[in-house]
């Protein structure tokens, strides 16, 4: 994907959600939901999008404190199977997942639900227990500090066997 043609579909998202702004006049909403006017717009810019042809596929999902407010794929997921995109599809996004990986354990670091100094055998269930990896924590982890060995075989098994993926 063309780094301006995904600035361009992230600044038309971004524009929908200033559709949702309301004026300091009325009273907050308890919960957010999206109109059918939002998301005939989204659907459209994904499709606008989607037709250029820089992409083949892709998955959109918007979210509020939690509720899922828009999921769903557009393309598709695989060329060679003509598996379509769904709301669902596991893609194989490497590199760019430490970026959002950083952010997201920091900012749950910041919330007091998470420590670097926690233990990853602590946190995910099935992690081996060996000695030495008793000790990796979190910060390792974002430090690349942790002595795991690169396991590209056991890395591409993962969209293989979905039932290995930690999160989804």
């Amino acid at each position: 994907m063309k780094p301006k043609s995904l600035i361009l579909l992230l600044a038309g998202i971004y524009l929908l959600g200033l559709l949702a702004c309301r004026s300091e006049s009325e009273e907050p909403a308890t919960s957010y939901d999206l109109t059918e006017q939002q998301r005939i717009a989204i659907d459209s810019i994904c499709r606008s999008f989607l037709a250029k042809g820089n992409t083949v596929g892709f998955s959109l999902g918007l979210a509020h404190h939690g509720q899922v407010l828009f999921a769903q794929g557009y393309g598709l997921a695989n060329i060679e199977g003509q598996k379509p995109a769904t709301e669902n599809t596991i893609y194989p996004i490497a590199s760019i997942s430490k970026f959002i990986t950083g952010i997201t354990t920091l900012r749950l670091v910041e919330d007091g639900r998470l420590s670097l100094e926690d233990k990853v055998v602590d946190l995910l269930e099935g992690f081996p227990q060996q000695q030495y990896m008793e000790e990796i924590t979190v910060e390792h982890l974002l430090r690349h500090q942790s002595g795991l060995v690169d396991h590209e075989d056991w890395f591409d098994s993962l969209y293989i066997h979905e039932k290995r993926v930690f999160t989804t």
